[in-house]
């Protein structure tokens, strides 16, 4: 499982487990997250990874649904259904899950919820296998 922590400035907001996660603050943090996803992608490909080993491998939780944490779990999204399959085509697209972890009812709620709601309504296929999670509790690695 990848857990990524997005923003302009580290907050974890006291969810406990996010020391686990990368965070998204520069090139290297790209370049690592990158370099996670790839190898997640690898070890699922392998004949002697379980289903459930593939299904945590191929599951990516994002911390905060903010700007950053929205448009990063969509284009990782996009990457992972429209471009990685093509060089992975053991995967099947329904194994891999992307979670926004958000503390809120709604996404990108320090912005005018006119825009929240655009946001939920223009991209609502991705949205249905992006999951709102609400943070009841402390993330697990």
């Amino acid at each position: 499982m990848l857990i990524l922590s997005a923003g302009s400035v580290t907050n974890d907001h006291g969810v406990k487990g996010l020391e686990h996660c990368h965070f998204l603050k520069d090139i290297r943090d790209a370049q690592s997250i990158k370099n996670t996803v790839i190898g997640n992608l690898e070890r699922a490909c392998l004949p002697t990874t379980s289903d459930g080993e593939r299904r945590r491998l191929l599951s990516f939780v994002v911390s905060g649904g903010g700007p950053t944490g929205i448009e990063f779990a969509a284009e990782l999204f996009d990457m992972l259904n429209e471009d990685l399959c093509k060089y992975y085509p053991r995967l099947l697209r329904n194994e891999i899950s992307v979670h926004v972890v958000q503390s809120r009812s709604h996404i990108l709620n320090t912005y005018d919820e006119a825009l929240s709601k655009y946001a939920e309504v223009s991209r609502p296929v991705m949205l249905a296998r992006v999951r709102l999670t609400l943070a009841t509790g402390p993330l697990c690695p």
